[in-house]
């Protein structure tokens, strides 16, 4: 329901309130305040979400940068960097410990930018639905 019918809307509603209740123009304010709270609460929700969204997506991008150039996720000292790319595992001697670490942390920028896409979906559907 878009605003343009607003004016009809409220002045149905107040006539209807005036008739059953004495205050009738108090809850009508009070309504029409708690609309206008839950489209900015909407709002502030399809930002948090989209900001949320945009992190995960970050944090994944340089993540998987990182498996090649390993420069965002690790040390800044070389030496330890050079020490962690080099070091083998005796369970698995394919796998270094950066490549390790790399790959036991990858679900949480994953999960992130997929409840942040979820997240962004929904409220995007909300307030298209409440328009």
């Amino acid at each position: 329901m878009g605003w343009g019918r607003a004016p009809v809307l409220r002045q149905r509603v107040a006539n209807t309130a005036n008739a059953l209740l004495p205050r009738g123009a108090d809850v009508l304010d009070e309504l029409l305040t708690a609309v206008r709270s839950m489209r900015l609460a909407q709002l502030l929700f399809f930002i948090a979400a989209a900001i949320f969204c945009l992190l995960g997506v970050t944090h994944a991008v340089l993540m998987i940068r990182d498996l090649h150039d390993p420069r965002s996720f690790t040390p800044t000292d070389d030496t330890v960097r050079q020490a962690m790319m080099g070091a083998r595992l005796r369970l698995a001697p394919v796998t270094t410990i950066s490549l390790l670490a790399v790959r036991f942390w990858f679900p949480v920028p994953a999960a992130a930018a997929a409840c942040g896409a979820l997240s962004f979906l929904a409220s995007a559907i909300v307030i298209g639905v409440a328009k």
